[in-house]
């Protein structure tokens, strides 16, 4: 595969069995599902990550699962992009975000992180804030510490609209290597 065309996309949530489908986890949860479509099987690139190769409709393509934490997970980001050149116009994050209501996905081109720690490690270590990311509601928190509501599962309750959101990033991720950023924000955001 050759790295310099290819699409590198992060998945971002917190490994282990205890963090398993936490609201904090959708950008796992997002890529796990476009790796399922494309039959892209993860194995442990080093201690940072889990790494996957691919196509994504013909174009090659690596996903990544940072195993460093949500708050290091710019460890995992710089160390591939680092090994293998990827180019910063074809990285994508899909992250969480609270700030969002439940089931609705954003792309944005660039921008800051948004109180998200784990986009703030990435801006932080890669020195630049302008790579597109996805961002998949959670909706407002209740009063006080976000850190117990964004930690937590989600419940049955909101699962079916958590699954067509992860359905509709994943759609999002592939209209953004397929047709480009511009094309991807004008068909996802507002929908």
């Amino acid at each position: 595969m050759n790295v310099a065309v290819a699409f590198l996309i992060v998945g971002l949530g917190n490994p282990g069995i205890k963090y398993a489908r936490t609201r904090h986890n959708a950008g796992f949860m997002a890529v796990d599902e476009l790796a399922r479509r494309y039959g892209i099987t993860f194995s442990k690139h080093s201690s940072l990550c889990e790494l996957g190769k691919g196509t994504i409709e013909g174009k090659p393509a690596v996903i990544i699962k940072p195993q460093t934490f949500m708050n290091l997970s710019g460890q995992a980001v710089l160390s591939v992009m680092t090994k293998y050149g990827f180019n910063l116009e074809r990285l994508l994050v899909l992250v969480d975000d609270y700030h969002i209501p439940l089931g609705k996905v954003r792309l944005r081109s660039n921008g800051g992180a948004g109180g998200h720690n784990g986009l703030a490690n990435i801006i932080q270590l890669l020195g630049r804030q302008d790579f597109a990311r996805i961002r998949l509601g959670l909706g407002e928190p209740p009063a006080g510490d976000p850190i117990d509501f964004v930690l937590g599962r989600f419940p049955d309750s909101e699962w079916p609209a958590v699954q067509e959101m992860i359905g509709t990033a994943a759609d999002c991720a592939v209209d953004f290597i397929t047709e480009g950023a511009e094309r991807a924000m004008s068909n996802f955001n507002g929908k």
